[in-house]
């Protein structure tokens, strides 16, 4: 790949945009399927909990997770309005159990203390101002809940030359 091919790639990883980005989304949903579901692992017990997912993505693995857990209701947030497009379009079956919602990145549109679960997978090297988002997600948790952030190794990360291009590792 020349430097302007990993531009594109990378921009698209952070922010995915018409066709190519749907294309990106697609193999995102392969390389992360692991990722997604060690992060969900870490969540459990879901049953009759409300979930709220940063940055989901195509949402290709958000029936599964229904299937498997029984959250009592899912909220997807994103800045991408075509995967917002894409996830509602996988998940039109679960539309009564499922909300996808935009944000600008920074403020969770959610109340106080109304989330039991927030999940978040290789999303947070995008985020505008983590410190931020991060007091957010506590504003949005439950007093018992939990946040599962799934990430890649630093050391690996590190290695990957779209890196350099608007990602923080």
């Amino acid at each position: 790949m020349d430097e302007a091919e990993v531009r594109s790639l990378a921009a698209q990883l952070g922010h995915p945009v018409g066709e190519e980005g749907l294309k990106v989304a697609e193999a995102m949903d392969r390389t992360n399927r692991n990722m997604i579901r060690t992060a969900i692992r870490a969540l459990l017990p879901l049953e009759g909990k409300t979930i709220l997912e940063i940055g989901h993505g195509s949402g290709a693995h958000i029936d599964e997770m229904i299937q498997e857990h029984t959250p009592a209701a899912y909220t997807g947030l994103e800045v991408s309005q075509t995967m917002h497009d894409q996830a509602r379009k996988l998940n039109a079956i679960r539309a009564s159990q499922t909300n996808f919602l935009f944000y600008d990145g920074t403020r969770l549109p959610v109340s106080d203390a109304s989330v039991d679960r927030v999940l978040t997978v290789n999303s947070i090297y995008f985020w505008k101002e983590p410190g931020k988002l991060l007091g957010e997600i506590a504003r949005v948790l439950k007093p018992d809940g939990i946040l599962s952030i799934g990430i890649g190794e630093k050391q690996f990360m590190q290695t990957l030359p779209v890196v350099q291009y608007g990602f923080t590792t």
